[in-house]
């Protein structure tokens, strides 16, 4: 039996989280999760392969006024696993930083653990609470478990949020994450990356926030204004970046060639 439960009404709980009827927010880090399974695979195996993982941190603590005058410092994650060909092929399509590399599924857990594992900078030695958020939670759940890692039992993990039952609970109807991020009109491109996606999740939950307690909560609409200027918070534009990093692979590639005109570099041994 674990000992924390989905909440099928979660606004509650989020006018806790962020302090909206009280004079702070709880200490806490929401930590937005998104994992990416590799379909490829037989479906007996399919649960255990994950093939990206996304996170997003949004720290209660910035919420303490006057807010942050921008929102680089909600941190973005983004992991992928696998080899050196798909990496670079897969990171040009995430939008808010630079994709790290899992080389082995051996690692995943311990890096899934890590990133729950947050210092806290008030106190050392410590590490900060957190809150998991995701679209369909119970399914990234169950991913872990079939890895025997169960992310609802780590110390740390004090609260689960799903933007699933908080569309149902702000608008009546349950949507795929597609779906509701397009029917609140939010910038979203490149879906289906996992870092993208846990960017995305949370902001849908800020705006389903915001739209589900704007009229009740008065003393919190600058609160409530704040989580909208995060959810619609223009993409990150990646165009130089890729191109750099074509740039950077055609260079190798001539270099490759070179090599091989010079005689410097050969496929075979010599007989």
């Amino acid at each position: 039996m674990h000992r924390l439960r989905i909440p099928r009404t979660p606004l509650e709980q989020i006018i806790e989280i962020f302090g909206l009827e009280q004079q702070e927010p709880r200490d806490v880090i929401l930590v937005s999760l998104d994992l990416e399974v590799n379909k490829n695979r037989p479906s007996i195996d399919q649960w255990y392969a994950i093939s990206q993982i996304g996170v997003w941190y949004f720290d209660t603590r910035c919420l303490l006024q006057p807010y942050p005058a921008d929102h680089h410092h909600f941190a973005t994650r983004h992991f992928i696993v696998g080899g050196q060909r798909r990496f670079d092929h897969i990171r040009k399509k995430y939008h808010f930083g630079i994709s790290e590399h899992i080389s082995s599924q051996d690692h995943v857990n311990d890096v899934l653990r890590n990133i729950l594992l947050i210092p806290d900078e008030k106190t050392p030695g410590k590490f900060r609470d957190v809150i998991l958020l995701a679209h369909g939670i119970a399914s990234d759940l169950a991913t872990c478990r079939k890895r025997n890692l169960i992310l609802a039992d780590l110390a740390n993990v004090v609260g689960l949020l799903d933007t699933t039952y908080l569309s149902m609970e702000v608008l009546g109807v349950y949507f795929s994450l597609r779906s509701l991020l397009s029917l609140l009109g939010l910038p979203v491109k490149e879906m289906h990356n996992a870092g993208n996606d846990a960017n995305y999740t949370l902001r849908a939950l800020l705006l389903l926030c915001r739209y589900g307690l704007h009229p009740s909560l008065k003393k919190s609409v600058q609160t409530l204004e704040y989580f909208r200027s995060i959810a619609f918070e223009l993409l990150p534009d990646t165009t130089s970046r890729n191109a750099l990093w074509r740039s950077v692979k055609i260079r190798r590639a001539d270099k490759t060639l070179e090599a091989l005109n010079l005689g410097g570099l050969t496929f075979f041994d010599d007989i």
